[in-house]
C-alpha cells in the first residue's frame, strides 16, 4: 500500500485594514489581533497532525499565519515565492458600496483586452476556477507529494 500524503492549505487570518484597501500583493498588510488569534487556533488544530513541512508566501500576513504553526511543530518556515496573490487590478484601491467603481474598472479593462467593433460586442468567455490557479501553485502541490 502507498504512502498518503496531505496537504493542509491554510488562508492567512484576518488583515488589519482600516482603510479597506484591496491589498493583494502590497506588502505592510499585517495580521490584526484577531488574525493573530485566528492563527494562534489554526496553530493549535493542526498541532495533533503530523505536519513535517510550512510553506508559506512571502507576504507578512501568511508569514504571520504560519508562524505559530511552524512552532508549534518545531519547524522553520520555507518560504515560496510561487504562493503568492494572484495580480489583480483593483490592487491598492479603496472601494465603497455604490461608486461605481468596479463597473469603471471592468470596463476599461475589457475595451482594452477586447476592443468595441460595434454596440452588441461583448465579452463572452467567462473564467472558470479552474484557470485561475496560477501553474506555479499546482506545481506546489505536486511537489509536496
Amino acid at each position: 500500500m502507498g504512502t498518503t500524503t496531505i496537504v493542509h492549505l491554510v488562508r492567512h487570518g484576518e488583515v488589519h485594514n482600516p482603510y479597506g484597501v484591496l491589498y493583494g500583493r502590497l506588502p505592510g498588510f499585517h495580521l490584526s489581533e484577531r488574525g493573530r488569534a485566528m492563527a494562534e487556533a489554526t496553530a493549535a488544530w493542526l498541532a495533533t497532525r503530523d505536519i513535517v513541512a510550512v510553506v508559506s508566501s512571502p507576504l507578512d500576513r501568511a508569514q504571520e499565519t504560519a508562524a505559530p504553526i511552524a512552532v508549534v511543530h518545531g519547524l522553520a518556515i520555507a518560504t515560496d515565492d510561487r504562493l503568492i496573490e494572484p495580480p489583480n487590478v483593483f490592487e491598492g484601491q479603496r472601494f465603497g458600496v455604490g461608486d461605481g467603481a468596479l463597473r469603471r474598472q471592468a470596463r476599461m479593462q475589457r475595451q482594452q483586452r477586447h476592443p468595441v467593433t460595434g454596440p452588441d460586442a461583448r465579452v463572452r468567455h467567462v473564467e472558470g476556477p479552474h484557470e485561475r490557479l496560477p501553474g506555479s501553485q499546482v506545481g506546489l502541490l505536486v511537489q509536496a507529494h
